[in-house]
């Protein structure tokens, strides 16, 4: 656009367009470097999130393991209780607690 603007067709105003036009891309240069350090920053933090996405995702897995496992050991744990309970199901029948001879 700024070529646009100015005159080029005296000799005087051509040194004047030199100068602007490398005014222009050295601040577009300046520009471009600010973005490329910009894009470099945001990579890194796309990279550390993706690490620490992966690193939930793996802890999430053990936890759902961990779940089924729980799940499981409860439901035996269960069936056992209900093994042992007397057919009446009421507490007065339970058997005393065994004593500690010190």
């Amino acid at each position: 656009e700024k070529l646009k603007q100015q005159p080029s067709s005296s000799s005087n105003s051509s040194g004047g367009d030199v100068s602007g036009l490398q005014q222009t891309v050295s601040d577009m240069r300046s520009e471009v470097q600010k973005l490329s350090d910009s894009n470099s920053k945001l990579e890194s933090e796309l990279q550390t999130t993706n690490e620490n996405i992966a690193e939930a995702k793996k802890q999430l897995d053990s936890l759902k393991t961990e779940e089924i496992a729980l799940k499981r050991d409860l439901k035996i744990l269960q069936f056992k209780c209900d093994k042992l309970k007397p057919e009446g199901g009421t507490s007065g029948s339970r058997r005393q607690a065994p004593s500690l001879n010190k």
